[in-house]
């Protein structure tokens, strides 16, 4: 076992689950939204690609769609930057409180 592994056995049950919640929440997080875009993305430019081939637009207008899509996709990209590493900030600001504030006694 682990130093770190002895140091959150040692801290009690309601803590571990504290950090296991928080880590599975942000992996999920992650996981769901990313998906999402990523299917959406997908269905959309299937749509516009028959839509230029059925002659319902031509190339520019197909291209100016494309360009939007790509631009909404970077937005989306950049904000779930953002908000990985707000909650990682939360997380790990979060464990060190943690530590300080009820782990102090059992490691020192």
């Amino acid at each position: 076992m682990t130093v770190l592994s002895e140091i959150i056995d040692a801290t009690g049950s309601d803590v571990k689950q504290q950090l296991k919640t928080e880590l599975l929440d942000l992996i999920q997080g992650a996981k769901s939204e990313s998906t999402e875009v990523i299917k959406e993305t997908g269905e959309k430019i299937e749509k516009w690609v028959k839509m230029k081939v059925e002659g319902d637009i031509d190339a520019d207008e197909l291209q100016e769609l494309l360009n939007s899509r790509k631009a909404t996709v970077q937005q989306f990209l950049n904000t779930q930057e953002i908000t990985a590493k707000a909650r990682m900030e939360k997380i790990s600001v979060g464990l060190i409180d943690l530590i300080v504030d009820k782990a102090m006694g059992v490691i020192v």
